[in-house]
């Protein structure tokens, strides 16, 4: 059997060392036999296997998908299914679960499965007891045990690092959603007293951030280091006990085969956590929610225009940060918006004048 992959986000060392050829979606859809998902569920993959998408396939063509529902673009399967294109379907997930009367449950050329193979009364009552147990050991001692995803720990230590692992998992986040390319070189570097805590869990918080944004729920605290490696990402730590113009100071780096980019943040006294540069931008932002981050000229009225924009398409601002580069005449601005803005409205954004680029991120 020859294999074929496309995923923009492995590496060509990484596709030989399995020995699969790394393709672009266009040339897998029109010359694999069988093609079988196994991506997360996000906002880019949502319907990636559209009308349009599965119209290019080869005649006679196999869809697995034992994925997320949502990926597959339900209505256009059956259509191509029923007028003989696709020759059959596997399906493990649904759009809607159960799947209720979906037409392709009546389709002869369809296999399909419950996604949960631990949907039975007896497997429910006994994860139902030990998640039980588990919360009770916490309640009452303070401990979390037996836990996949971070270390045994009190709860007095937990909540002193709590503000770093989220903070830095946060920046991970952006840092994810700012960079196009391959990822292939990921730096954590600490400074100050940060390195009173042991840093390893908040160079995995890191390294989950990053993934999180491309692989989505299945990256957690035990998995992401292994599977950084498996995609080839070389991650370097970095410690520096120096105290600069902040008491604690954890920044990220990251090298794709396209372009760099770069994220600081610090935790204050009082718990308060903040990114404080971001490509060299001096800036004092607050990671939650919906983000705009803008690319701009240093000129006036490109904050007036970013405001007017937003408030007649009904987006509040709940924060605006701005930074800016007087050397270069550039400036950046990270604006907490109360709600996702729609892709269309992002267009009218980046075409208004002196506006160089417009990313929107979650984090």
């Amino acid at each position: 059997m020859q294999i074929m992959a496309y995923d923009p986000f492995i590496s060509q060392d990484v596709a030989n060392q399995q020995e699969i050829e790394l393709a672009s979606l266009e040339h897998l859809l029109k010359n694999a036999d069988y093609i079988t998902i196994h991506i997360p569920l996000t906002k880019e993959s949502y319907h990636l296997l559209d009308k349009d998408a599965l119209s290019k396939t080869k005649q006679g063509v196999y869809i697995i998908n034992c994925a997320r529902g949502g990926i597959v673009d339900e209505q256009a399967l059956y259509d191509l299914l029923t007028d003989g294109h696709i020759a059959g379907a596997a399906l493990d997930v649904f759009e809607k679960e159960p799947p209720g009367a979906n037409p392709l449950l009546k389709l002869d050329k369809v296999v399909y499965t419950p996604h949960l193979g631990a949907s039975t009364k007896e497997a429910q009552l006994k994860v139902a007891i030990d998640i039980a147990r588990q919360i009770a050991d916490f309640m009452v001692r303070g401990v979390v045990v037996n836990a996949i995803n971070m270390p045994n720990m009190s709860q007095e230590e937990f909540l002193k690092i709590l503000p770093y692992i989220s903070l830095i998992e946060k920046m991970g986040k952006l840092l994810s959603q700012l960079a196009k390319g391959r990822f292939e070189e990921f730096v954590i570097n600490y400074r100050g007293q940060v390195l009173k805590h042991n840093v390893s869990l908040f160079s995995t918080a890191a390294i989950r951030g990053l993934l999180s944004s491309i692989l989505g729920e299945n990256i957690n605290y035990v998995n992401a280091g292994v599977i950084a490696r498996e995609r080839n990402i070389k991650v370097i730590e970095s410690k520096l006990t120096q105290v600069g113009d902040y008491p604690n100071l954890i920044n990220l780096e990251l090298k794709t085969d396209k372009e760099n980019h770069s994220i600081s943040g610090t935790v204050f006294s009082n718990q308060d956590a903040r990114i404080v540069e971001i490509d060299g931008f001096h800036i004092e932002a607050i990671p939650a929610g919906h983000v705009l981050v803008v690319s701009n000229e240093d000129v006036p009225g490109v904050v007036g225009d970013i405001g007017a924009t937003l408030g007649e398409i009904g987006i509040n601002i709940g924060r605006m940060q701005l930074g800016r580069n007087v050397k270069t005449g550039k400036a950046i601005s990270l604006v907490n918006v109360d709600q996702q803005v729609p892709l269309n409205e992002l267009e009218i954004l980046r075409k208004l004048p002196n506006i160089t680029q417009v990313i929107q991120v979650e984090i």
